[in-house]
């Protein structure tokens, strides 16, 4: 059996596995949209082993656990992985590889520090600032920002084996990318920061040993800041649909918070105050660059 015939022959069979009780608030509510998904797969002429710009492209997982990744033709062009959705407009770093969380948090605090070092912060704002880099994206556990992510696609989102910090199609497609926006109802002004600082907020306030001898504000500022906001207000735009968040934090624990937080920091310009005050205008800015240029360019490194 050829390839192409193989493949189809897969799917088919998998067609026939699936559950035929789809109500929407049952486990198999996506079933509907993954027999559309496999039977889109079933049209596609020609099925080649590895990546090939004129047929679908069976990538196969031989060290892990026997998994296949079918990639219909249009995506199975290689130059096309430099791929991303993201919320910042301004920030064409952000289009990058498909990168966890995780591995983005870890990457951005390294290379935080690196700059702290760099110019000569003493220990005490290196560590802020670190710890900051460590948790200036949790607000993306979002699920809704994770749909954006993946193509504004919830069955991907919701199967995805750990939350992504990038992620999506192809950067310069910007009518994709607005789709993808609107299929996860995730306006540009619904700022995941909001929610990152808002989660961060919640879990200083618990005395995480992470943060002891740090400046709780400067923490919150800086994650809330990352993208050039929050000096001193982040756009007053609320959750259409508010959701429970869980957020994973830099010591491994993690925090709930409530998305209806997101537009609503009326505190920021008291602590944006306070911090111009304590730092100076220069020196505020100073630590906001250290991560937000830390920031950008682990995305456009990939990382």
């Amino acid at each position: 059996m050829g390839t192409t015939d193989a493949i189809r022959a897969a799917i088919t069979r998998l067609l026939a596995t699936l559950p035929t009780d789809t109500a929407s608030d049952g486990p198999a509510r996506h079933t509907p949209a993954l027999r559309r998904r496999l039977e889109s797969l079933l049209e596609v002429a020609e099925w080649r082993a590895g990546r090939s710009a004129g047929a679908g492209a069976v990538l196969v997982d031989r060290d892990g656990q026997g998994r296949i990744v079918l990639l219909p033709p249009r995506l199975a062009d290689a130059g096309r992985y430099r791929i991303s959705v993201d919320d910042e407009d301004p920030d064409s770093s952000s289009l990058t590889r498909t990168v966890t969380l995780k591995h983005h948090h870890q990457q951005v605090g390294e290379r935080a520090r690196d700059f702290a070092r760099a110019v000569g912060l003493p220990d005490d704002l290196a560590d802020a600032v670190v710890l900051a880099a460590r948790a200036h994206d949790c607000g993306k556990h979002h699920p809704r920002f994770l749909c954006m992510l993946c193509s504004g696609d919830r069955l991907l989102a919701e199967s995805l084996p750990e939350p992504l910090a990038k992620s999506g199609m192809d950067p310069a497609d910007r009518a994709a990318r607005r789709r993808a926006a609107r299929l996860a109802n995730w306006s540009k002004d619904l700022r995941h920061e909001a929610l990152s600082a808002a989660a961060v907020q919640t879990w200083l306030a618990t005395g995480p040993a992470a943060a002891q001898g740090l400046d709780h504000d400067l923490v919150i500022h800086l994650v809330a800041a990352h993208h050039g906001y929050a000096r001193p207000m982040l756009p007053a735009v609320a959750d259409p649909e508010p959701v429970l968040v869980e957020c994973t934090m830099p010591d491994g624990t993690a925090v709930c918070v409530s998305s209806t937080v997101i537009g609503t920091d009326w505190n920021g310009p008291d602590r944006f105050d306070a911090l111009n005050q304590r730092y100076g205008s220069w020196g505020l800015a100073l630590l906001e660059s250290v991560v937000r240029l830390a920031d950008i360019a682990c995305s456009e490194e990939g990382n």
